[in-house]
């Protein structure tokens, strides 16, 4: 999860409240969470609703406490390309 997010649906976690492992703590990168926070936005501003997750080798490499650049992004309700053109209207 990457952040708090407004639904009728779902509660949306923070990344901390749905980490599998309690107690983990995963330290994010000012590029990260600039990313994160951009993605975020765009889901509020456009009343999206969905819920972004964080997975692949990322998430890995983040839990061994090694650098990763290879962010992929798992969005519940819409396909990428759809995510894709909201994210480009947003900027």
């Amino acid at each position: 999860m990457l952040g708090e997010v407004a639904s009728p649906y779902k509660r949306a976690k923070t990344m901390s409240e749905s980490a599998a492992v309690p107690g983990l703590s995963i330290s994010l990168t000012p590029e990260e969470s600039a990313l994160f926070a951009l993605l975020m936005e765009v889901v509020r501003q456009c009343k999206l609703g969905c819920v972004l997750r964080v997975a692949g080798g990322w998430v890995r490499d983040k839990i061994m406490g090694l650098p990763s650049s290879d962010i992929d992004i798992a969005i519940d309700d819409q396909m990428g390309r759809d995510f894709a053109d909201h994210l480009q209207k947003h900027l």
